[in-house]
């Protein structure tokens, strides 16, 4: 369930692919930033075709679980791929969780015009600056997928970064964006309930552990068990968010 921002959709079409110079400066440098610390380490896979294409099939995989976001508030979505990226994140080096997450990050908003080029590239990156962060410390902590119960510990710390991460980029994106004040945009996203989204949020990542653990056991195409329980969660979390809007 990754964030990402987009445009408002009370603005005008013809006004909805420019941001502000500081805006796009600011989702530029994020972007420039997470390439430089990323691609180097990506670049070990060139010529590795067994590994491309079990990556690719991870990249289908959370495109898929993105295609229908959520719209949260304003220009802010989320998506439901959260788990199947973080459980990447637990089987594969940062640098390659990260290349799975910067590719299939898809936004159907994309498609329509509702999202600049330069919000598209940095949704991307930030994603996958997250995912490359809760990696790195999974792993740092010795995360082991099948060491159960051993493996809670590093996967609820990766799952803690990994969810920080994404909500400090976009939260700040949108602070610079639309001149607000940080924590008046974290209210906006978390709503009239923030700690019933946040519970949510994480028992959905939580996901990623028995993802991680069923892919470690049965291969890739282990993944295509959890769509159907993503599905579900994505149907549950957007008639949630609409009825928290009917409340407010």
């Amino acid at each position: 369930m990754s964030v990402s921002v987009g445009h408002w959709r009370r603005r005008k079409p013809d006004a909805g692919t420019h941001e502000p110079r500081l805006a796009k400066t600011f989702l530029w440098a994020v972007t420039l930033l997470i390439a430089i610390v990323a691609v180097p380490g990506a670049a070990r896979l060139a010529g590795n075709e067994a590994e491309l294409v079990e990556l690719g099939l991870w990249a289908a995989i959370v495109a898929a679980v993105d295609l229908v976001p959520v719209r949260v508030w304003g220009s802010v979505s989320v998506s439901m791929s959260f788990p199947v990226t973080l459980a990447a994140g637990m089987i594969f080096l940062p640098t390659e969780a990260a290349l799975i997450a910067f590719i299939g990050s898809f936004d159907p908003r994309e498609l329509r015009g509702g999202v600049s080029l330069a919000k598209s590239v940095f949704n991307r990156s930030q994603v996958a600056a997250s995912v490359m962060a809760g990696s790195a410390l999974f792993h740092t902590l010795d995360g082991v997928i099948l060491d159960w119960p051993r493996v809670l510990l590093p996967g609820a710390a990766a799952l803690l970064l990994d969810a920080g991460v994404n909500f400090v980029l976009v939260a700040s994106a949108v602070s610079i964006e639309d001149r607000l004040a940080p924590r008046g945009v974290f209210q906006k996203m978390f709503g009239a309930s923030p700690l019933h989204y946040l519970a949510g949020y994480l028992l959905l990542g939580l996901l990623a552990l028995p993802l991680a653990a069923a892919v470690a056991v049965g291969g890739v195409w282990a993944l295509l068990l959890f769509l159907a329980p993503l599905v579900l969660a994505r149907e549950m979390f957007r008639q949630t968010q609409q009825v928290l809007y009917a409340t407010e």
